[in-house]
């Protein structure tokens, strides 16, 4: 069995409202906010589109100069402070146990 749609009369607050001198002024107020809104939103997307654009060409100009020195380094052979000295090893004997000392 199935159900008849319930039809509800519209509300009065649904019906259009009648265009009246005062609701076309206030629609072409509405508009006119919503443009120099959008009108400011894209300013201020052009000028973070500038400010990335700028970011971008910095990161390029630092990844070309850490790329130049990482050549420059695995070009250059090791010098001799770069590899770390080796210390002896002491070693003491006890009667129950073994120790040792690392000199830094």
């Amino acid at each position: 069995m199935q159900r008849r749609p319930i039809i509800t009369p519209p509300r009065i607050s649904t019906m259009p409202r009648p265009q009246t001198e005062a609701r076309l002024h206030l629609e072409r107020y509405q508009m006119a906010i919503e443009k120099s809104r959008l009108e400011k939103e894209l300013e201020m997307l052009e000028f973070r589109q500038i400010q990335i654009q700028d970011r971008l060409k910095q990161l390029a100009q630092q990844a070309e100069t850490t790329a130049q020195l990482q050549q420059q380094a695995a070009s250059q052979p090791a010098s001799p402070h770069s590899i770390p000295k080796k210390h002896p090893v002491k070693t003491f004997n006890s009667e129950s146990y073994q120790t040792f000392l690392l000199d830094f």
